[in-house]
């Protein structure tokens, strides 16, 4: 699974076997497998930018508790449906429905987290 520390051949591993993954989908189905490599994608820039929340998470103003507890627990909701995602995406048996689901619902907290993160640099 591609994490915070993964090198570019690590990713570009990881996304060969969801390209693989595709060309299957699309034989088993005749169906467009875009959305494996569009949860990829997402799950590499969730990856990213939780690596530098932590940094800017650790340095919030203490005094400014409120809003660090909130910035915190949108941190901890990107971290948990990441790992969900990526869990889905890398799965043996492939959900289609369900991967869709876990990238839209993904996006959505990616989108809080910065919308806190903007926020918070107000």
């Amino acid at each position: 699974v591609v994490s915070t520390q993964s090198t570019g051949a690590d990713a570009q591993r990881e996304k060969e076997k969801i390209e693989q993954k595709g060309v299957k989908y699309r034989q088993e189905t005749g169906l467009d497998p875009a959305f494996l490599l569009e949860a990829l994608d997402l799950l590499i820039e969730c990856r990213q930018r939780l690596k530098y929340t932590y940094v800017y998470g650790y340095f919030l103003d203490q005094k400014k508790s409120i809003r660090k507890d909130l910035f915190e627990h949108q941190q901890g909701n990107l971290e948990g449906i990441t790992e969900r995602l990526a869990d889905q995406l890398f799965a043996a048996q492939l959900d289609s429905q369900h991967l869709k689901h876990m990238t839209r619902v993904t996006m959505k907290y990616l989108h809080n987290l910065i919308k806190s993160f903007e926020e918070q640099a107000l």
